[in-house]
């Protein structure tokens, strides 16, 4: 667990984050971007994206959105990855 009592993401959780930031990347966008675009804490997302949060389904269904993709996409992709 990590300080505060959080679980940390698997390799899938992982993975995931590895493809939101990617997908920023791509679209130029910035953390303080997405925070805008999906109106969550800015503290969340930066400890989502730096995988020391879990992404929780809602969430990944907001930040896909803001990324014009779907949260089954990024799932799907994540999962192909680790396999």
């Amino acid at each position: 667990m990590s300080p505060r009592g959080s679980v940390r993401p698997g390799p899938i959780g992982q993975e995931v984050s590895a493809l939101i930031r990617s997908r920023m990347g791509r679209l130029k966008m910035t953390q303080a971007d997405l925070v805008r675009e999906t109106g969550l804490d800015q503290a969340r997302v930066s400890r989502m994206l730096a995988d020391d949060r879990v992404i929780h389904i809602d969430e990944l269904a907001i930040i896909a959105r803001a990324l014009d993709t779907s949260a089954g996409e990024l799932i799907n992709d994540a999962v192909a990855a680790v396999s």
